[in-house]
């Protein structure tokens, strides 16, 4: 994983095909209206996710219009949403309790057209129009209700776990048909707003691809894996190709032949021209081995090969090569109930057996502890730094399994740890975001040599493929539109 957005999972299972099964989602209605438009809701106060909206005001107002554009062609009765987009570099697109609608400029990085876009948003609209969070919460609420009298009456802990999973299956179950249910009414949405339906299928075919194969259940499980197998059961989307093959079939019936729909691939490239396309722009930059802290005023040098296996806002966690490590770093405004001693007491607590060292590192200044510490239920070894200048609370942790002897996991944090320090003028410089730049390309130019130029140090031609959609292969055409990143 680069600076910028690569496929990686995160939480729990395959993040990518979860968080991009999010792509889309549709809006309802039956054609235009004369309503009067109501005000915008208010942002959430809380946005889905933790990240912040983009600071972009001109994109923000572009995809605002997209979104528009849909409810006015449909007959929503003069309703208002509010379209936002989010300064998160992972792929995610989700409606809130309120109607806000959520979609991240990293999937915006990988979109190719304002069809897509379109296609996004109306998936989500249709999700809040067909009120689908409300009548799974009801139905969940009911079956768990029902299930525990029954799981009462039988009596014994093994039974109450039963119902909760059985619970789950069926909300999970709910959920996949409401995606299906979502994208087929997307399709209707899409025509009546101008838009080519066919942008929904190109959309979701791009999920299929990263996706790849359907994921063999694990031969164990470890306290380490938080990236852990989903049965199909519990998974809250379709497969990709059995939507694929719904909106095919929705698409042809749909479509007006004569009157192809509008892709507005060159207003699209246009609006997120300048985008940022970095990790997390501000929380976090990597530019190969270096991760850069810019608020913070950190950075690390990661000597292994580490992979990025989760991010949420002020927060990374990576894993080795070998899966033996994890690495888990996490920065916040200093408050003071925390406070690196505070924390560094709790780990104490658990494992007495080393005292905490004092810590330094420019003008932070905290401790260090290694020991034994609970985690997910199980125990296993740690070695955390914990460390503030007063303004921020930088925390990382190192751990390994028991059976990984403790010199070991030592060993890994001291590289880690030595290699923490204050940026200096030429890390800002070169932690500087790296943004989406639209380019036209020169007669016979390819991928692989426009990557000679590019500052993307990791995978950089897989990285440009993947964002101009020419996976596995393809080149750009002369006089053609392509995004490049600067």
């Amino acid at each position: 994983m680069d600076a910028s957005p690569l496929p990686q999972r995160h939480g729990r299972g395959r993040c990518l095909a979860v968080v991009l099964s999010l792509l889309l989602t549709a809006c309802a209605g039956t054609g235009p209206t004369d309503a009067p438009r109501a005000e915008l809701p208010p942002l959430d106060v809380v946005i889905p996710g933790g990240y912040a909206a983009y600071p972009d005001n001109r994109l923000q107002q572009y995809v605002q219009r997209v979104g528009d554009r849909l409810l006015r062609a449909n007959d929503t009765s003069g309703a208002r949403l509010r379209f936002t987009v989010t300064d998160n570099p992972g792929f995610a697109a989700v409606v809130g309790r309120s109607g806000n609608v959520y979609i991240s400029r990293g999937l915006l990085a990988l979109l190719q057209s304002e069809a897509e876009l379109a296609a996004v948003l109306a998936h989500e609209i249709a999700h809040h129009l067909s009120g689908h969070s409300r009548k799974t919460e009801t139905e969940a609420l009911t079956t768990l209700s029902r299930s525990e009298q029954l799981a009462s009456r039988i009596g014994g802990r093994d039974s109450r776990e039963m119902t909760r999973t059985f619970t789950r299956a069926m909300v999970k179950g709910r959920v996949r048909e409401q995606e299906i249910e979502a994208d087929r009414l997307s399709i209707g949405y899409l025509v009546r707003a101008g838009y080519e339906p066919q942008a929904a299928i190109d959309a979701l075919q791009l999920l299929a691809q990263l996706a790849g194969p359907d994921e063999p259940p694990p031969s164990s499980s470890s306290s380490l894996d938080d990236d852990g197998y989903i049965p199909p059961i519990f998974r809250d989307h379709p497969e990709p190709n059995l939507r694929i093959a719904a909106l095919t079939q929705e698409v042809r019936t749909r479509r007006n032949l004569l009157a192809p729909g509008e892709g507005g691939r060159d207003s699209y490239l246009k609006a997120i021209d300048g985008l940022v396309y970095d990790g997390d722009g501000r929380d976090y930059v990597r530019r190969g081995q270096n991760l850069y802290f810019p608020l913070a005023g950190l950075m690390l040098r990661l000597k292994d090969q580490w992979r990025l296996i989760s991010h949420t806002p002020g927060r990374l966690t990576f894993r080795s090569i070998d899966q033996r490590f994890r690495l888990t770093i996490s920065h916040e405004k200093q408050m003071s109930v925390h406070n690196p001693r505070n924390l560094i007491d709790l780990l104490h607590r658990q494992d007495p057996t080393h005292p905490p060292r004092p810590f330094r590192v420019g003008a932070y200044s905290g401790y260090r502890h290694a020991g034994k510490v609970l985690l997910s239920g199980q125990q296993i070894r740690s070695d955390a730094v914990v460390v503030s200048n007063q303004q921020v609370l930088l925390r990382l942790f190192v751990f390994s399994e028991l059976s990984t002897p403790a010199p070991g996991l030592t060993k890994k944090a001291d590289d880690l740890i030595a290699s923490l320090r204050e940026m200096n003028t030429t890390d800002r410089s070169a932690a500087r975001p790296l943004r989406i730049r639209i380019h036209v390309a020169v007669k016979n130019v390819t991928f692989q040599q426009m990557v000679r130029t590019s500052p993307l140090t990791i995978a950089p031609e897989f990285q440009l493929r993947l964002i101009n959609r020419q996976l596995p292969f393809g080149e750009p055409r002369t006089g053609e539109a392509v995004k490049v990143i600067q």
